[in-house]
């Protein structure tokens, strides 16, 4: 099994955020040992393109870290959104879902996405 300084610490992709139709690129810059996530995306969104996430937890399974994180006032403001990730520890790639949790803006939904590392 890896360790955290040989694993891949960012990924690229794209995602299709709840409430949205078109889908955005992003990188997911990740720092295990820390446990810090940031999001940084292609175009800004709320008028920011790097977003710090929030309640990161980390954990080492057999094949995959699962990573759970929150960010909030994305894709609107005061939208609480749940991203599960699992980070392969055998290749350069992950999947994911964002899920909108309970919100005042009507925003639902979940969207699956996958990533890819360098």
């Amino acid at each position: 099994m890896e360790n955290s300084a040989q694993l891949p610490y960012e990924y690229h992709g794209k995602v299709t955020l709840p409430s949205e139709k078109e889908s955005i690129n992003f990188s997911l810059n990740i720092n295990r040992d820390a446990k810090s996530i940031e999001l940084n995306f292609s175009k800004p969104i709320e008028e920011s393109s790097n977003w710090k996430c929030t309640d990161i937890k980390i954990i080492r399974r057999t094949k995959f870290d699962e990573i759970v994180f929150f960010t909030h006032g994305i894709p609107k403001p005061s939208v609480p959104l749940i991203w599960k990730i699992n980070a392969s520890l055998t290749d350069k790639t992950a999947a994911g879902v964002v899920i909108a949790r309970e919100n005042d803006k009507g925003v639902k939904g979940e969207k699956g996405f996958k990533l890819t590392s360098k």
